[in-house]
């Protein structure tokens, strides 16, 4: 079993009790309140190895401690942001929507048709040289033939 004091000038119960609860895997965590400080007692569950209780528990301390402070230093935001998305209202959308296309897109999209129209047709007139477009019956036929 081991016995650590934790100043509550330094560090609040909160991040005390948030620091310890990382223990609870291993260990039994038993926090008592007394005058000026916490006496976090720590008692194994298992064979776990207690040499490094007292680092890796001064060091999640700290930790804990500046996650605190970000967060009760976003704490405006955080509220901003969740009364902002519960107030949400959709915007009407204008009512003068233009339907269909100005004639400077119209003439536009004419020329890109005729563009692809063109070229399809070019592509029809083409020859076939190496025979792709064939299917390897076309090609080859019947050469195969088992005897």
């Amino acid at each position: 079993m081991i016995e650590l004091k934790v100043d509550t000038k330094k560090y609040s119960l909160n991040v005390v009790r948030y620091a310890a609860y990382l223990f609870t895997r291993d260990f039994y965590v038993q926090l008592k309140v007394e005058k000026g400080f916490v006496k976090a007692i720590f008692e194994s569950k298992s064979k776990v190895r207690k040499t490094d209780i007292k680092k890796a528990f001064s060091k999640e301390l700290a930790e804990e401690n500046f996650r605190s402070s970000l967060f009760d230093s976003n704490r405006e935001l955080r509220e901003y942001l969740i009364t902002s998305a519960l107030k949400y209202t959709e915007k009407p959308q204008s009512t003068a929507v233009q339907e269909g296309l100005t004639p400077e897109e119209e003439k536009e999209l004419d020329k890109i048709i005729a563009e692809v129209e063109a070229e399809l047709k070019g592509e029809k007139d083409k020859e076939d040289p190496l025979e792709i477009k064939k299917t390897w019956e076309e090609k080859y036929g019947s050469k195969n033939k088992r005897k």
